[in-house]
């Protein structure tokens, strides 16, 4: 859920939306749901659109140390 005063933080790509500050992602509109681990490899990928994502930082924020 967002806070008060918070703006919503979105990343967009296609027709896809994905909201940050409630950790839901969207299609036209429509909620789609993922599995935790799904949305976090999303949102990392999504954040670095256009860069090398490497195995060790997909494993590090899937699982942490």
């Amino acid at each position: 859920m967002t806070t008060r005063g918070e703006p919503p933080r979105l990343l967009r790509f296609g027709t896809f939306e994905i909201d940050l500050s409630d950790s839901v992602l969207r299609k036209a509109g429509a909620l789609v749901k993922l599995q935790a681990q799904h949305f976090q490899l999303l949102v990392l990928l999504a954040e670095r659109a256009g860069q090398v994502v490497t195995r060790e930082e997909i494993r590090q924020t899937l699982w942490g140390d």
